[in-house]
């Protein structure tokens, strides 16, 4: 079975994480401030807080702005959940938009027909790494008098008009969790060029507590996870998908369920984690350049009515997930798949239908398509060309078969 996900546990990272263990002075050097100072440079910000994760990122910053009850913040429809659910707690009101077709960003066009009186923010996700169309957003929210906030979990890295998305807003937030593109195992990055957000958000941050423990098990976790998804018994774990009760067990009980422990608690950044930060960061263009390339050749492979997110302007991308779309219902080509040993992700194992969790009948026709036909396809930085080919072979047979069905 080839897994949709690459593996984390490179030799690399685990020399660094070793490294750290058994090296007292790299115990001693203060790498928090040194990965802070590293991504301010690389982003072009004045201000970068490390916090506990991207949405206690978001949280703080809505927490700094201290907006009325009731206000109403316009965000993409097609986003994780948890985000919106943020917004809820927060005594806010969620107002979501329809994405682009091609980009499966917000669809800048729509926003102006949600704002009112009572809107105050627009939220704006660059999904998947690829950057939105964000000069058009700016102008509203200027003409509007709204503020902006970016949502760059899956984009660290990524820019629009060679500019780096983070930097267009008030303050933006970043991921550090193990499969966004850069791994610390768990953390945020909070990103400002206001001093008075900056200022907020450090004093919440430092009354966070130091949990080693929580930390320990954060590495644990993703290394036994690792073991079974890159081993034979994942071809038996896998089929666990082809069934939607098995499935709904499997992933939204006990995988996210375990899961959602590690996530969400405030804790205090540790130095062993911005240690590996500013290792990863290092090398992190080097590595994004290799992936676009890789990607950009296993498109070629691609047969006609297999289409994939992309953006028509100027901007650079980075690499989050191997995504693709056919006209088929996604549950069923993953059905298909599996039978030839390809793992994929489908429906909200990439991403939400975020109207349905929160009771809003409004009309997102491109998002109701893209999240009933979106697959995420297996994609590493180890692929060579043979394996790339392999899989988008396999991807062609699967629609070439539901085609003759339907013809």
């Amino acid at each position: 079975m080839l897994a949709r996900r690459s593996k984390i546990f490179t030799w690399t990272l685990v020399k660094d994480i070793l490294t750290y263990i058994f090296s007292s002075s790299k115990k001693k050097k203060d790498y928090i401030t040194l990965f802070e100072n590293n991504c301010a440079r690389y982003l072009g910000v004045k201000y970068i807080t490390l916090t506990s994760s991207g949405r206690n990122g978001f949280k703080l910053i809505l927490e700094y702005f201290n907006f009325p009850q009731g206000s109403e913040i316009i965000l993409s429809a097609y986003t994780l959940k948890d985000i919106p659910l943020i917004i809820k707690e927060m005594g806010y009101v969620p107002r979501f938009v329809d994405i682009d077709s091609q980009t499966y960003n917000i669809d800048s066009s729509l926003i102006e027909e949600k704002i009112n009186e009572r809107t105050v923010l627009i939220l704006v996700t660059h999904m998947f790494g690829l950057p939105c169309k964000i000069d058009k957003i700016v102008e509203i929210a200027r003409r509007r008098n709204l503020k902006i906030i970016e949502d760059c979990a899956h984009s660290l890295g990524a820019s629009y008009k060679n500019k780096m998305v983070g930097t267009f807003g008030e303050a933006s937030f970043f991921s550090l969790e193990i499969a966004k593109p850069i791994n610390t195992f768990g953390g945020g990055i909070i990103a400002t060029n206001n001093q008075n957000i900056y200022e907020f958000i450090k004093k919440r941050t430092a009354q966070y507590y130091l949990s080693r423990k929580k930390i320990i098990f954060k590495v644990i976790f993703p290394f036994l996870e690792e073991l079974i998804t890159h081993s034979p018994l994942y071809f038996i774990l896998g089929f666990l998908f082809y069934f939607h009760s098995t499935k709904k067990i499997f992933f939204n009980i006990a995988y996210k369920g375990l899961r959602r422990s590690l996530k969400n608690i405030p804790i205090r950044y540790s130095n062993f984690q911005a240690f590996l930060g500013c290792k990863a960061l290092a090398s992190f263009d080097k590595k994004n350049l290799i992936l676009n390339e890789k990607l950009k050749r296993f498109r070629i492979f691609l047969g006609k009515g297999i289409v994939y997110p992309f953006a028509d302007y100027p901007h650079s991308q980075t690499i989050y997930f191997n995504l693709v779309r056919t006209k088929y219902n996604c549950l069923e080509v993953r059905k298909l798949l599996l039978r030839r040993g390809i793992d994929s992700g489908v429906n909200d194992e990439i991403s939400d239908n975020c109207p349905l969790y929160f009771g809003d009948t409004g009309n997102y026709p491109i998002l109701r398509d893209v999240y009933n036909s979106l697959i995420q396809l297996p994609f590493s930085y180890e692929f060579d060309d043979s394996t790339l080919k392999i899989v988008a072979d396999k991807l062609n047979k699967v629609v070439a078969y539901l085609q003759s069905l339907n013809s």
